[in-house]
């Protein structure tokens, strides 16, 4: 009986931490941290920080458990909430796009893993991004180097 209640104060423990650390979606909502506000969407990024690895070719993302086939190219790094966060450049053997009259270039945003095309007076984005070719037909990203462009990540935290 006493395995059931030490079991449940666990239970109990950890249902506290997940509320805390819940977004309620609405970025404009704030908490105050002393002397610190800080929006709802970032208030425990350690709590919801996940290691793992992404795919830049399928844009897929894995956790850290689940490692790369030896002839994936990927990118090391960790899920903040629902953000990727690069750690490392791409690591692997870079794999040349199909020979096709139309691979759009375009900059891959590791952060939401959107693409942004490459058209004529186009600016590169404002945050961490890696340059390469989509195909259009497959839908698989190339990139053209294995070095990410790293700017600031859009975490925020405002002070009073």
């Amino acid at each position: 009986m006493i395995k059931f209640w030490k079991h449940m104060t666990y239970v109990a423990l950890a249902m506290a931490l997940l509320g805390a650390c819940q977004s309620s979606g609405d970025s404009d909502s704030k908490r105050g941290f002393g002397d610190q506000e800080i929006s709802l969407l970032e208030t425990h990024p350690e709590a919801q920080t996940t290691a793992g690895w992404l795919n830049p070719k399928t844009l897929q993302i894995e956790v850290s458990s689940t490692p790369p086939l030896e002839d994936d190219m990927y990118i090391e790094g960790i899920l903040v909430g629902w953000k990727f966060v690069a750690l490392t450049d791409v690591k692997g053997q870079l794999q040349t796009p199909p020979v096709k009259p139309r691979c759009d270039r375009v900059w891959l945003i590791l952060e939401d893993r959107s693409i942004k095309f490459q058209k004529d007076g186009a600016t590169p984005p404002e945050r961490t991004y890696i340059s390469g070719y989509l195909d259009p037909e497959t839908t698989l990203f190339y990139p053209e180097t294995a070095n990410i462009v790293r700017l600031a990540p859009s975490v925020t935290v405002e002070e009073e």
